[in-house]
């Protein structure tokens, strides 16, 4: 039976990233050393660009950003080798609203932006990541927002349309990814939470890792039979998840594929860096 350990972050920055590979690289004593040892990484975004860095878009100020992404990347790697990152916005390196981009620039030669891509894993297992870019009640011809009474009518609204230019290419069993924009002062996650678990339960997703600026708070739960993880700030208080996958040929588990080989969680760790 395979399986696969995979470390999901949200919200991170040097410093967190530092903490973090503290407990788990090589270097670190063995016998104060965590386990498991991970066979791959998932990032969300926001991804520590420094604050000037939102209100700039030179080609000076791109290229910074580039090179502090792929330190902090790099920094990731030394915990494990594959690492698969969504930015969090159009500010962010690599955030693209491209509905036919085939592949991202690479920062790093182990790590792959999953934005709007198919990352494979495995046979029957694929990552799709998902920068979300328009606010609630915005659609793809529209620039404007709602106004503020109406938001939460439709706060799933323009996050459903994204989901649903991406869905070609989400194959089923795959994983989904989404870094999701701020949502102003609507209390409107459980309606995004949902809009997501429709669309993965569609494909059999084996979970959903949901960050962003508004997903700070750590939290695995069941929509529609799919699990929607929300790993919580690495960065404000130091929380991450370790999903850990298996193969199953039973059709078990939020997979529609009928038959075959999928994956689903045999195992879930909410945990927190001492010191946040």
């Amino acid at each position: 039976m395979a399986t696969v350990t995979i470390l999901l972050l949200n919200d991170i920055d040097a410093r967190s990233i530092a903490a973090l590979s503290e407990r788990y690289t090589a270097e670190t004593s063995p016998s104060t050393r965590l386990e498991p040892q991970f066979d791959l990484c998932i990032a969300c975004g926001p991804l520590g660009l420094p604050p000037s860095s939102t209100s700039s878009t030179s080609s000076s100020s791109s290229l910074r950003d580039e090179g502090f992404l792929s330190t902090l990347i790099t920094a990731i790697e030394n915990i494990t080798s594959r690492v698969i990152y969504i930015p969090s916005s159009a500010t962010e390196p690599n955030s693209t609203t491209n509905k036919t981009v085939k592949r991202h620039p690479r920062l790093t030669p182990n790590s792959k932006n999953a934005n709007r891509v198919r990352i494979p894993l495995l046979k029957k297992l694929g990552v799709v990541g998902l920068s979300q870019q328009r606010l609630a009640g915005q659609n793809s011809d529209s620039d404007s927002e709602p106004d503020s009474d109406d938001e939460d009518n439709f706060v799933g609204d323009a996050l459903a349309s994204e989901l649903d230019e991406i869905s070609e290419i989400v194959k089923t069993g795959d994983i989904l990814a989404i870094s999701t924009v701020r949502q102003g002062k609507t209390d409107s996650g459980n309606e995004l939470h949902s809009t997501i678990a429709k669309a993965a339960a569609i494909k059999g997703a084996p979970f959903v890792l949901v960050g962003g600026e508004d997903n700070g708070r750590q939290d695995i739960k069941s929509i529609e039979s799919v699990p929607i993880i929300t790993p919580g700030s690495l960065r404000q208080t130091g929380s991450y998840v370790i999903v850990h996958l298996k193969s199953s040929r039973s059709g078990s588990g939020s997979s529609s594929s009928g038959g075959g080989v999928f994956y689903e969680i045999s195992k879930s760790e909410k945990l927190k860096v001492e010191g946040f």
